[in-house]
């Protein structure tokens, strides 16, 4: 069935997905706010090596878990044997059937999650370390910083270019050098 516009039905189920992902942004970044005002840093959130104590890394595993549905929960911790083979396409169908293929696919999810808070807290401290080293975005200030250092980057390899197709090489590393000179540095508050 083509036509020009999609059925509420499918509108619908896609502002029920979009609501759905907004509040999942919102408590990520709550979540990754309180585990900074813990001390909680990325490195904390990788799986420890075999024979390192566990009981941090298994305490963040619990808590993935207590999010889990019941389902899920009961797969997780039955045993695995207990458990049937339907084949992962017919377990794709509910992710809450009890199967081994269902209960490798939870498992699989806590390490998924664990490593969603890891990568949000790396992207946080590469934000960080950006904006003390004047590349975040933000004022004119850190724009000026930013231009300086791009243009002070391609003069150097223009300096190091022989051969190169611009014409009048030196020219062209003085019309640079101008450049950074006119970029006014922020006035100090």
């Amino acid at each position: 069935m083509k036509t020009n516009v999609i059925s509420s039905a499918v509108a619908s189920a896609i502002t029920s997905d979009v609501q759905v992902d907004v509040k999942r942004g919102k408590t990520r970044g709550k979540t990754l706010d309180v585990m900074q005002a813990e001390g909680i840093t990325p490195e904390m959130l990788v799986a420890p090596t075999k024979g390192a104590d566990r009981t941090f890394y298994d305490s963040v595993c619990h808590a993935v878990v207590a999010g889990f549905s019941a389902a899920a929960q009961a797969m997780l911790t039955g045993e695995a044997k207990a458990l049937k083979t339907v084949g992962e396409d017919q377990a794709k169908l509910n992710r809450d059937s009890k199967c081994r293929e269902n209960r490798k696919y939870w498992q699989q999810q806590i390490a998924s999650k664990i490593k969603d808070y890891r990568k949000g807290l790396e992207r946080r401290l590469a934000e960080a370390e950006a904006k003390a080293e004047g590349e975040g975005e933000g004022s004119t200030g850190d724009k000026a910083a930013q231009w300086r250092k791009t243009l002070s980057t391609v003069i150097a390899q223009a300096q190091k270019a022989e051969g190169a197709s611009v014409k009048d090489l030196p020219a062209f590393i003085k019309d640079l050098e101008s450049a950074v000179a006119r970029i006014t540095a922020p006035a100090d508050k």
